[in-house]
């Protein structure tokens, strides 16, 4: 087993633990950007180019991210008008998002680019969103 799902297994756990703690503390909006930073972090850290000890440690982190994400999310939109048709979109776009970035990453490999060079489309994607913020 590769040690990186298990970095990506810890940090899903560490954030089980700790989001709602964080959530009663900071409410949404601070559970959300402290999510939002860990995965933006990771994802920098491995467009970077760390050594290989690390990366399962970076994985973690972006695991925390996606995975106190997910919920600081999903809270935010059922709490809008029509929230079971919003739900569903979000969802779905969790899913094609899921599904798609393992294929692109695959091809990015296959083509010998190296694998870090994968993580500069989501630091790029989420610069807008930092800007904006």
């Amino acid at each position: 087993m590769s040690l990186i799902f298990v970095g990506t297994v810890v940090g899903a756990v560490m954030v089980t633990a700790a989001i709602n703690k964080t959530h009663s503390l900071l409410g949404r909006r601070g559970a959300g950007a402290i999510s939002f930073l860990c995965m933006g972090l990771g994802n920098l850290f491995l467009a970077l180019h760390p050594p290989w000890h690390f990366v399962p440690v970076v994985m973690g982190l972006v695991s925390y991210g996606v995975a106190g994400l997910d919920p600081t999310e999903s809270a935010w939109v059922g709490s809008l008008h029509h929230s079971s048709g919003f739900l569903g979109m979000l969802q779905g776009c969790w899913g094609i998002g899921s599904t798609i970035a393992p294929l692109i990453a695959n091809a990015v490999v296959r083509r010998g680019i190296p694998y870090y060079q994968f993580y500069y489309i989501p630091v790029s994607l989420r610069s807008p969103v930092i800007n904006h913020c």
